[in-house]
């Protein structure tokens, strides 16, 4: 992880950015058919109307700035450390580094983007 970050940060600021302007994008209200086409062909629904069910649990469980939860991470390390048990000794925070989405929270990037 922090070899992958440390030889191309700007790389995975460019990633960073792209998923929190898709999140912005899905938050949006103007945007609500648009992200509901999208989910309706990816989900592979019969109709567009189908997704709305589909649209308000991804708005429920997206949250506006893509910081990941250690808590999440912990879960997931116990969940696979059921089928490998050298799994639980990874920590949360071995797995996860917030440092380039701080960076791009604390410059108002994040915050900007609900604003247009």
């Amino acid at each position: 992880r922090e070899r992958a970050i440390k030889s191309d940060p700007d790389l995975f600021e460019r990633i960073l950015k792209s998923i929190a302007a898709g999140t912005a994008f899905t938050w949006d209200p103007r945007n609500k058919e648009r992200v509901k086409t999208i989910l309706a062909r990816y989900l592979r629904l019969e109709s567009v109307a189908k997704a709305e069910e589909h649209y308000q649990s991804a708005l429920k469980a997206l949250p506006k700035k893509p910081y990941v939860e250690m808590v999440g991470i912990s879960s997931m390390i116990e969940f696979m450390a059921e089928a490998d048990p050298l799994v639980s000794k990874v920590k949360p925070e071995e797995v996860i580094d917030h440092t380039i989405l701080k960076k791009l929270d604390a410059s108002g990037f994040v915050d900007q983007l609900y604003k247009r």
